[in-house]
């Protein structure tokens, strides 16, 4: 592989796009074979702070699994068992009867985004709770958002949603710790992911907002605005890490759940569970987030590829994506993985197929 001629197409690809900032970073085995890209005409390190959002999501949907293979939940359990309070989850029908259903909530309906919630950050249950209390808990934020009527009954569909924040407390609640120290102790540390948690410290990289009508990035407060709370710690959307450190984590997922040590973080087995596909079309509304075509389909938390490409992606091949741009993929049968940092909100309205082109400039040229 030449690592100039793949710099040199991926800088002629995006060089139109005049991004704020981008950065992609690429591993095959483990070795990191590929680090470029730029801020405003500079070359960026891939150390830069960045709000992951969405990708906080394979983490979680990751330490979850974990459990799974140690015997500590099932993904038959009610959620209830872990997290009482969502027992009194209930739907309103048409006539405005209420019925309660949280008991019907298993763990695998929040895995696979069909327990019924709703991605609603501003509902008027979590508004409440901050006036009171805006250092509240993830215990007390969630207890807010299961106070909602749920959008249907639970198992009968996927919704984009937060599920994974309820994910996260439950947890939370296994481990008997704050889901932060779990992520920290069981993957941040081991994986020297130095620069990965759920409190922004030090200074965080400049955000953008696309205006898709005028074509231009206009700058946004650098804060995270799906995570309003202080204390919260958001399973879907509060992870703040580095390109550099996300490739860490998605290069042990592509070596089989090892790390270059050999110290094994999750089995083949359970990779196999979390990514097969249970959803087979991911065909989900592009303009919050992106399904990165048709060909993908929906494991346990993870988009997953079910048709081959004809550049060499093959089926099983999985990731996700985050309200930022950011992006990460795992190819665990040519050992491949790469991330994409970005800072552009409303990415979806310019760059929404962008990210499988620029897979495509590495693997024909690998």
């Amino acid at each position: 592989m030449s690592i100039e001629m793949v710099e040199r197409k991926l800088k002629e690809f995006l060089a139109p796009l005049n991004l704020p900032y981008y950065h992609v970073c690429v591993s095959k085995g483990y070795e990191k074979i590929l680090s470029v890209g730029e801020r405003r005409g500079e070359k960026t390190t891939g150390d830069e702070r960045l709000f992951m959002f969405s990708m906080t999501k394979p983490i979680t949907t990751f330490l979850a699994m974990r459990l799974i293979e140690q015997g500590k939940i099932s993904l038959e359990d009610k959620v209830c068992k872990f997290l009482p309070f969502v027992k009194d989850c209930f739907l309103i029908d048409e006539q405005g009867n209420k019925t309660i259903v949280g008991d019907c909530i298993l763990i695998k309906h929040l895995f696979t985004m069909s327990a019924g919630f709703d991605y609603d950050t501003e509902s008027k249950y979590l508004t409440k709770l901050y006036k009171q209390n805006p250092n509240a808990t993830t215990m007390e934020v969630l207890r807010a958002i299961c106070k909602k009527p749920l959008r249907f009954y639970p198992g009968d569909r996927f919704s984009y949603s937060l599920c994974h924040d309820v994910l996260a407390g439950v947890i939370e609640m296994v481990e008997k710790k704050k889901f932060s120290a779990v992520a920290q102790s069981e993957l941040f540390s081991p994986l020297n992911m130095s620069n990965s948690g759920f409190y922004p410290n030090g200074k965080m990289e400049d955000r953008y907002y696309y205006d898709h009508l005028q074509k231009i990035f206009v700058p946004q407060e650098s804060k995270n605005d799906l995570v309003v709370f202080s204390n919260y710690e958001s399973g879907g959307a509060g992870l703040v890490s580095t390109a550099n450190d996300y490739l860490k984590f998605s290069t042990m997922l592509a070596n089989g759940g090892a790390n270059k040590k050999g110290q094994t973080f999750i089995t083949n087995d359970t990779l196999d569970l979390w990514t097969f596909a249970q959803k087979k079309v991911l065909n989900i509304d592009r303009g919050f987030t992106s399904a990165q075509g048709l060909d993908y389909g929906y494991g346990y938390g993870v988009r997953t590829r079910t048709v081959r490409t004809n550049f060499g992606l093959p089926i099983g091949e999985f990731g996700w994506d985050g309200a930022d741009g950011s992006y990460v993929m795992v190819d665990r049968v040519n050992r491949i993985s790469v991330v994409i940092g970005l800072t552009t909100r409303n990415w979806p309205a310019f760059f929404i197929d962008h990210h499988i082109q620029i897979v495509k400039i590495i693997y024909e040229n690998l």
